[in-house]
């Protein structure tokens, strides 16, 4: 409904901010446009739209006061993303060698979502891949280089740590 249609049915001029408010509670009314100017006049005279308009005025601040608690806690991601990224980076790789200064452990991997465990391994850290792209470990069995080796790229691994 259009604000001089209302105008028309009601009599009312209402400042183009009351008229949005307006519009917001014609689009939730069920009936058509005579109807609601009609309700709306009487809802005027008992005080009800007056408690209607300060509620949807609050209810508005309180949105934006969120939006704008929801926008400095998405700027504060932004700014900390990286420094917490390196953190979790270098605890990974501080755990990974300290596991690679032992012969004999048990581990535990997450890779990917899926917990991995190791028994019994000797876990081996390579700085770069041969054509340095990448870091990763190598878990070697006990038995030595005859047997199975893992190699697994250090940034597949979500949390590494003894078993």
């Amino acid at each position: 409904m259009m604000m001089s249609e209302f105008i028309d049915r009601t009599g009312y001029q209402p400042s183009s901010e009351e008229y949005h408010y307006i519009e917001d509670s014609y689009y939730e009314f069920e009936g058509n446009k005579d109807e609601f100017c009609k309700q709306w006049l009487k809802d005027s005279k008992d005080g009800h739209w007056a408690k209607e308009l300060r509620l949807r005025k609050q209810m508005d601040e309180m949105k934006a006061q969120m939006q704008a608690v929801i926008d400095e806690k998405e700027e504060n991601l932004k700014f900390y993303r990286p420094y917490f990224d390196r953190t979790m980076k270098a605890e990974k790789k501080a755990t990974i060698l300290d596991l690679v200064s032992e012969e004999s452990v048990n581990v535990e991997i997450k890779i990917k979502g899926r917990w991995e465990k190791f028994e019994d391994v000797k876990v081996h850290y390579v700085g770069m891949s041969y054509n340095g792209i990448f870091e990763f470990i190598n878990i070697i069995p006990k038995t030595g280089w005859r047997g199975w080796m893992q190699s697994i790229k250090l940034e597949d691994i979500e949390v590494i740590k003894k078993a």
